[in-house]
């Protein structure tokens, strides 16, 4: 799942693109990407899993940002 923060309404965030289910077998990778398009200032995104936030510093997820 991937979680927009928005501070207030002033541009809110819109998704260009959604990331989308996947099922993978398991060990193997799987890649999820979402687009969004906002006005200053750039909206903070959380990725999460079963509720829980997904660390930058786990070595078992990457979590890349593309401004």
């Amino acid at each position: 799942m991937c979680v927009i923060n928005v501070a207030d309404d002033v541009g809110a965030p819109q998704f260009v693109k959604r990331p989308k289910d996947q099922r993978v077998v398991e060990g193997n990778a799987a890649f999820f990407s979402c687009d969004v398009t906002s006005e200053p200032p750039l909206p903070h995104i959380q990725w999460t899993k079963d509720g829980k936030q997904f660390s930058q510093y786990c070595a078992k997820y990457s979590i890349v940002n593309h401004w």
